[in-house]
């Protein structure tokens, strides 16, 4: 049987092939971690974390600030799989990178390893559910996309992950040498890592402007804008015209910060936080 390509029929063999022992993977070599360093977590993070600064204010159509919230949890989703799984988890892949391959330990978030396998399924489940599935139910607060929790459970482990490759045991690589690939990196992450704890600790909300050069490389610009870091971007409310199509109920993106807290309050987030996890 060709593994690769079960017959999409036989729902035994898909899950056997899901749940079959594997040997772990392979860790990165020094250069592939600088490589990942410089450019794909510094993206996640700016993307998981910021707002584009175009939108100064609330953009007055629900549809643009459903895109932006959206964006943000596709990048929380790969963010997630980077701090807290490890490289030996079922479902981490040759050409991943965790951030234990920098010797950072997720485990301290955590009462042990079962409780931490069981976060990332759970947790992993609710970013599927927001993003890959539709559901029932919608309506439903028992149904409700936790979509507004997950990022203040990733802004701690993202800074400390930051910190670790600044200053802590996380700063060389392998072969002894500066885990940043040139002398430029460095100051950007701690300006980065700098903001972020501006925002965590002001309640600002990140904003970023970016764009091309000439030589095909994104740059970005931070700055500093009304708004906690951790809430998603809110939308103006508008009359409908006439003859509009309706539907009934919002975009699961868009449901504003004091809406989550008043659900959070009813216990249908009742999940405990990660350890030493606070905004």
């Amino acid at each position: 049987m060709n593994l690769r390509h079960p017959p999409v029929s036989s729902r035994e063999t898909v899950t056997e092939i899901v749940n079959m022992p594997r040997t772990p993977t392979t860790k990165p070599d020094s250069h592939q971690l600088r490589a990942v360093l410089k450019d794909s977590l510094l993206y996640e993070i700016i993307h998981t974390f910021g707002i584009p600064r175009l939108l100064e204010g609330c953009p007055t159509d629900n549809g643009l600030a459903e895109v932006i919230n959206f964006s943000r949890y596709g990048h929380a989703r790969g963010l997630f799989q980077f701090l807290f799984r490890l490289r030996t988890d079922n479902g981490v892949r040759g050409d991943d990178v965790v951030a234990e391959d920098y010797r950072f330990n997720p485990g301290r978030y955590f009462a042990d390893d079962l409780d931490r396998q069981a976060r990332n399924k759970a947790d992993l489940e609710d970013l599927h559910k927001g993003l890959l599935h539709i559901t029932t139910y919608r309506g439903d607060p028992k149904r409700h996309k936790p979509w507004e929790p997950i990022l203040p459970c990733l802004l701690v482990p993202t800074m400390d992950f930051m910190e670790h490759v600044l200053t802590g045991p996380g700063k060389t690589c392998d072969d002894g040498k500066d885990v940043f690939e040139d002398n430029e990196d460095r100051p950007h992450w701690k300006t980065l890592l700098a903001i972020l704890r501006e925002c965590q600790g002001t309640r600002q909300r990140f904003r970023f402007s970016s764009g091309v050069g000439e030589d095909k490389q994104v740059w970005y610009e931070f700055s500093l804008g009304k708004g906690g870091v951790c809430e998603l971007l809110p939308y103006d409310r508008q009359a409908q015209p006439p003859g509009a199509l309706l539907t009934h109920s919002s975009t699961n993106t868009n449901h504003s910060t004091a809406t989550v807290v008043d659900l959070m309050k009813a216990g249908l987030f009742n999940k405990p936080p990660l350890k030493g996890i606070t905004e």
